[in-house]
């Protein structure tokens, strides 16, 4: 489901969340800054999870959508499980100290 379109996108205005579908979408700020969003679920932890693809003024709509295609075909990544086990790997016990 492909919604969106280059001129959709040059023409967005501050506060929208324009989608394209299945997860992809532009998100613009209160200043006009354009940046591109992946919603998905995360399959280790169940929950709803946003990453960022970078902002529309140097991803177009095209690449943005074979980000998308790579993102949705990846395995996770560590980024995408508990904080509990990132953690463990890499501090020492009692955590971290902040």
């Amino acid at each position: 489901m492909r919604t969106l379109t280059a001129l959709a996108v040059k023409n967005a205005k501050p506060g929208d969340k324009l989608g394209d579908g299945d997860g992809l979408r532009l998100d613009v700020d209160k200043s006009g800054n354009r940046s591109w969003v992946f919603r998905f679920t995360s399959p280790t932890t169940g929950k709803e999870r946003y990453a960022g693809f970078g902002s529309a003024d140097v991803v177009t709509l095209a690449e943005a959508r074979e980000i998308w295609m790579e993102k949705r075909q990846a395995p996770p990544t560590m980024a995408e499980q508990p904080s509990r086990l990132r953690l463990a790997s890499h501090w020492p016990v009692g955590g971290c100290r902040r």
